[in-house]
């Protein structure tokens, strides 16, 4: 299954990953990208075929060649600064 996301968010986020390497972060997680270019990350609770957080991380896989990245961890606990639970992948800019 593809994301809902189009094409217009590619050099969104390829301003946000090259924002991360220039203060020498090579490694992110799907929630740091959402955070970048929201300010928060996005609390829907609903199943992963509608959530914005899940498309967002199916963007990224999708898209690993354009923007330079590579998937190295799934699932990965994390809260929000809200106190929120979800899990996101880990990544590495390549």
């Amino acid at each position: 299954m593809t994301s809902f996301f189009n094409s217009n968010l590619l050099p969104i986020v390829q301003t946000i990953i090259s924002e991360f390497k220039n203060k020498g972060e090579t490694i992110f997680l799907t929630i740091d990208v959402l955070e970048a270019q929201l300010g928060r990350y996005v609390v829907d609770n609903c199943e992963p075929k509608f959530s914005f957080n899940a498309n967002y991380g199916k963007f990224l896989k999708e898209n690993e060649n354009a923007l330079g990245i590579k998937e190295i961890q799934k699932n990965i606990s994390i809260t929000d600064k809200y106190g929120s639970s979800s899990t996101c992948s880990k990544w590495k800019i390549i």
